[in-house]
């Protein structure tokens, strides 16, 4: 008989494995309800807030869940410090605009934090399948949270 930790089914007397999830597919959820929390922490009850570089006010759906070290970095790719609100101008057509972006994190947080995330991006990390499920359901449940006090409604 198969052990209860076993994830599947029994068809016929046979033990049929359930499907591993792949880790591409766990990325991209991760990317998805990450650029979520990002953009519900930077908006105000009503769903508006500021482009981090330029300071453009915009709507939570038309903001973009900007990074200051690229999202090829996995060590800083869901760090909260390096992803912040960004209008798409800024993200995509001024190339995540670093130099602006570097001030404002400075200013938010503390002077030298910009450095430390270029530093911790060099860093090597590899996720395992469960550490993305487990930050799936974080950061949705941090969604969750956030979700109560806007005055509009998500599905996640």
């Amino acid at each position: 008989m198969p052990s209860n930790s076993l994830r599947g089914f029994t068809l016929g007397g046979f033990f049929i494995m359930a499907k591993k999830p792949k880790l591409t597919t766990l990325k991209k959820k991760l990317d998805k309800v990450h650029s979520y929390y990002v953009r519900l922490r930077d908006t105000d009850s009503n769903g508006y807030g500021d482009c981090v570089s330029c300071g453009t006010t915009l709507e939570w759906s038309q903001g973009q869940n900007g990074h200051f070290r690229p999202r090829q970095h996995l060590s800083t790719r869901w760090e909260d410090t390096n992803t912040h609100l960004q209008c798409s101008r800024c993200n995509c057509w001024g190339g995540g605009e670093s130099y602006l972006y570097a001030k404002e994190l400075d200013k938010r947080y503390y002077k030298g934090i910009a450095d430390e995330l270029v530093a911790q991006s060099r860093e090597f990390k590899k996720f395992m399948l469960f550490e993305y499920q487990e930050l799936i359901a974080e950061y949705t449940e941090k969604c969750k949270e956030l979700l109560k006090d806007k005055n509009f409604d998500l599905k996640l």
